[in-house]
């Protein structure tokens, strides 16, 4: 599935688009605004004819054209029909923010049918349940929570939990991203996907990868190997070690944790590092983007306090 028109938009569409204080999407509008997006911005809404300074149209079809990135900042019942209609548009992928899917009972069926929807058009889906997507170099914003102005560098970061995604991009800690995924329960776009395509981007050095499942395997050693062709880092977290933290995955994303050994094993084969919390996961993944002469080798997949080159070591460094 090809990613490149979600991932580097010329043009973007918001559905949803309002001023409302609350609104995911009327916050889109302010940080593609905020990240300097010099593409087209239009507001999808039949009761606005502007939002933050943006056209509105009544729908996609209403467009002056079909926009590369369709933003979806409505509930979760109207989902399957817009992206069904941006599939047939013709746009080149969907963001959806919108929690109440797979991740709930009551959200199935909700799910079922954004995903037919996807498919039957091939349309990448960014989430839904997730945060989106922030693409700092090119501007491209399509992100639902507050941004400040970012720094471009070369790590990317790919998480199913929104809240890892918000908090790596609202730290300071001397790490600068090349782009940020949210993709939540990745109804149409497995994780690895993600990675691959971002390891194809000459401008990434390192990947941080955050799994709430195991997703596809064959896609995910795929991946790996895609960036070890290339040189590209790959730092791995995967929730679900204990059995409460499988619960809190399954909760949240509709994710099923399987097998931590077996899930370690395939990464560290791959030449993955595996990190043991998100602070190790951000910390070896800002090691990783730095050019080989800023810094030795490391020794170990796995960072600890004893390494020769331990967490603390690392702090000053910025990709």
């Amino acid at each position: 599935m090809d990613l490149t028109r979600l991932l580097r938009p010329r043009s973007v569409a918001v559905v949803g688009a309002s001023e409302r204080d609350d609104s995911y999407a009327g916050e889109t509008l302010l940080n593609l605004r905020l990240a300097g997006f010099a593409g087209p911005v239009w507001g999808v809404n039949p009761k606005r004819a502007e939002a933050h300074g943006f056209p509105c149209f009544p729908s996609l079809s209403e467009l002056p054209e079909a926009p590369d990135a369709v933003v979806v900042g409505i509930p979760a019942a109207g989902v399957p029909e817009v992206v069904e209609e941006a599939g047939a548009l013709g746009c080149g992928g969907a963001v959806v923010y919108g929690a109440g899917f797979g991740e709930i009972a009551l959200g199935a069926e909700h799910q079922r049918r954004l995903s037919e929807a996807a498919a039957r058009h091939s349309l990448p889906v960014c989430g839904p349940n997730g945060n989106g997507i922030v693409a700092v170099h090119s501007g491209a914003a399509l992100w639902g929570d507050t941004l400040r102005v970012l720094e471009p560098g070369a790590v990317a970061l790919v998480s199913q939990s929104g809240n890892v995604a918000v908090n790596a991009l609202a730290a300071r800690r001397g790490l600068r991203f090349h782009t940020v995924v949210s993709c939540g329960n990745s109804v149409a776009v497995d994780p690895a996907d993600w990675m691959a395509a971002l390891a194809r981007d000459d401008g990434v050095r390192s990947i941080a990868l955050y799994l709430e499942g195991d997703g596809d395997g064959a896609l995910l050693c795929e991946a790996l190997a895609e960036c070890a062709e290339r040189g590209v880092g790959v730092a791995v977290l995967k929730a679900g070690e204990s059995s409460a933290g499988a619960a809190a995955a399954a909760a949240h994303t509709g994710a099923v944790a399987g097998d931590q050994r077996v899930f370690r094993a395939l990464v560290e084969e791959a030449g993955a590092a595996w990190a043991e919390d998100v602070h190790d996961l951000l910390e070896i993944a800002k090691t990783c983007a730095v050019p080989p002469q800023g810094v030795r080798p490391l020794e170990s997949t796995t960072l600890k306090g004893s390494d020769p080159l331990s967490v603390r070591d690392l702090r000053g460094l910025t990709p």
